[in-house]
């Protein structure tokens, strides 16, 4: 087994982060398909890790030991979290990730690729409110949009296939 094969997982990740990140801008409609692209997401990422180690052994384990050991203390402790919340997801009751919504104010029109709100009122009627969802991770602490902290977890995965890669060719 190859590099390109985890270069491969790595873009089936990016795969269902994008759905995910676009599902997730959707006012109307099911909102399960964003936790089905979530657990793709996070077995994707996962399994990059999974197959260097398969296919490199000993060698990819001293590696990611140096190369994890060095990581700055914010990236040790994301590469941690979604290790954790993988496993949540995959082993336990589902990811930490949480859904609140917000409140978008709508005068005439509100559209997003799941549908169009159009409201009709008389003159003087106050603006209706549209509440959207909003997806979160709570991460060090810190409230963190999901599509944002899963895009930065990502590059830090394919930082590390990379620097592997430069390391080891």
């Amino acid at each position: 087994m190859s590099i390109e094969r985890a270069e491969k997982k790595l873009r089936e990740a990016e795969f269902f982060l994008t759905k995910m990140c676009e599902h997730s801008q959707k006012a109307f409609g099911d909102k399960e398909p964003i936790d089905f692209f979530l657990s793709a997401f996070l077995s994707a990422s996962k399994t990059v890790d999974y197959m260097l180690n398969r296919a490199h052994g000993p060698d990819y384990q001293n590696w990611r030991a140096r190369s994890e050991g060095g990581l700055a203390p914010a990236k040790a402790s994301l590469h941690r979290f979604f290790a954790d919340d993988r496993d949540l997801e995959i082993h336990r009751d589902g990811s930490s990730r949480t859904a609140d919504s917000r409140a978008v104010t709508v005068a005439n029109e509100y559209s997003d690729a799941s549908g169009t709100l159009q409201v009709f009122a008389p003159p003087g009627t106050p603006a209706a409110t549209l509440e959207v969802p909003h997806y979160w991770f709570e991460v060090d602490g810190a409230r963190r949009e999901a599509g944002e902290v899963c895009t930065e977890y990502l590059e830090l995965v394919r930082e590390k296939v990379a620097q592997f890669r430069s390391d080891h060719t």
